[in-house]
C-alpha cells in the first residue's frame, strides 16, 4: 500500500492525511489483502423495513501510515446484500 502510495503523491501530498485517504482508494484496489498483515475490520449492517440490508465495511491498517496516521478504506459503493 506504501509503495503505491508513494507511486502515486508527491512527497508535500504524502504529507497530507486527505490526500493519502483520497489516493489509498485506488490503491486498495491494486493492492492486495497480505496474511500477516495486522488490521481491524469494522462490519455495519442496517436492516429497515420491507428493504434488502444496507452493509458497509471498513479497515483500518493497525501500522502507522506514512503519514503517522492510522489508514482506514472504507469500500465504496457497498456490497449489495439480498434477505433469503
Amino acid at each position: 500500500m506504501e509503495a503505491c502510495l508513494k507511486a502515486k503523491l508527491p512527497p508535500e501530498q504524502l504529507a497530507d492525511p486527505d490526500m493519502v485517504y483520497m489516493s489509498a482508494s485506488t490503491c486498495a484496489a491494486e493492492v492486495p489483502t497480505a496474511p500477516g498483515v495486522p488490521i481491524v475490520t469494522n462490519l455495519e449492517i442496517a436492516i429497515l423495513d420491507g428493504q434488502d440490508p444496507f452493509v458497509t465495511f471498513q479497515r483500518t491498517y493497525a501500522e502507522p501510515s506514512i503519514n503517522g496516521g492510522k489508514l482506514s478504506l472504507d469500500y465504496l459503493p457497498p456490497p449489495n446484500c439480498v434477505m433469503q
